[in-house]
């Protein structure tokens, strides 16, 4: 075999790394791996990143699935069970779960606009009613842990949600024009999120057939909107809280605590210069009575 064609030149470009070279990372690796040291495994990498040194593609993957092992590991260790590892999150058995649910979302729905933008959870009933189609897009690290509904009425109609927001159990989005929601949000069990009402105030038709009021929707970013509460038709401002059992239907501001049937706002933790006039009365009303 020549030792002068295409092939030598490639290997001649392929740096050389000794053993004596690389014994300081080695130990170093060896303290800090949590996998079980395994001297073959040094040497096997060190051939690999040799081999794939002029190929950054390839020495991404690999070093991505060493990173994917050592995290197995990692949660292996931790939940001290074999079954408690593959069948709960963050373990492989609910990943798998999610993607095929994703999978049948997309095949069910081929006529509408479906985005996600990095790993996102699906759990058990999640479920998109899109008979007309429309826009539904989520951010990455979003999860939507049980029960959650989303339903589109019409084309035009669409749903955002921001980065690393959760929906816990039962949480409802019902929306006609849009509803947009930022990142880290949270909904909490059985919420209800809608985008307008119906009409009711003619006395001689039905409510069926009066028509709805709609008005898009904008829950800022770190809103929480807590357990059984419902926002009808109005926006949420940044860091918003809303109560469990609370009923929302007028915009809030940002940095506002809301509780009650209708929510009013009971406390204000933001900058003093954005307090809202409505908490700046009841504040001063509680001081003249104490």
């Amino acid at each position: 075999m020549s030792n002068h064609g295409p092939g030598a030149r490639a290997r001649a470009a392929i740096p050389r790394v000794s053993v004596a070279a690389r014994a300081p990372t080695i130990e170093a690796d060896r303290q800090t791996d949590p996998l079980p040291w395994r001297p073959w495994r040094y040497h096997a990498l060190c051939c690999c990143e040799r081999v794939l040194s002029t190929h950054t593609g390839e020495l991404r993957l690999l070093r991505a699935a060493r990173s994917r092992v050592v995290a197995t590991w990692q949660q292996l260790h931790a939940a001290d069970s074999l079954r408690v590892s593959l069948l709960y999150p963050p373990g492989p058995g609910p990943r798998l779960m999610s993607w095929l649910r994703k999978r049948w979302v997309i095949f069910r729905h081929p006529h509408a606009h479906l985005e996600s933008h990095g790993p996102v959870y699906l759990g058990p009933g999640f479920s998109l009613n899109m008979p007309h189609g429309g826009t539904f897009i989520v951010g990455p690290g979003v999860e939507f842990r049980r029960g959650f509904r989303a339903e589109l009425g019409a084309p035009e109609t669409r749903i955002t949600i921001g980065r690393q927001s959760v929906f816990t159990y039962d949480a409802i989005l019902q929306c006609t024009t849009s509803i947009d929601i930022g990142s880290y949000c949270a909904f909490g069990q059985a919420s209800l999120v809608v985008d307008g009402n119906h009409r009711f105030r003619d006395l001689d038709q039905p409510v069926f057939d009066q028509g709805y009021e709609f008005r898009p929707v904008v829950i800022s970013d770190h809103a929480v909107i807590g357990s059984k509460s419902t926002v009808i038709a109005a926006s949420i401002g940044e860091r918003t809280y809303i109560s469990a059992n609370s009923l929302v239907s007028k915009d809030i501001p940002a940095y506002c605590v809301v509780a009650g049937i209708p929510g009013r706002i009971i406390d204000y933790f933001g900058p003093p210069e954005q307090e809202p006039r409505i908490d700046r009365a009841r504040r001063a009303q509680r001081r003249s009575s104490d």
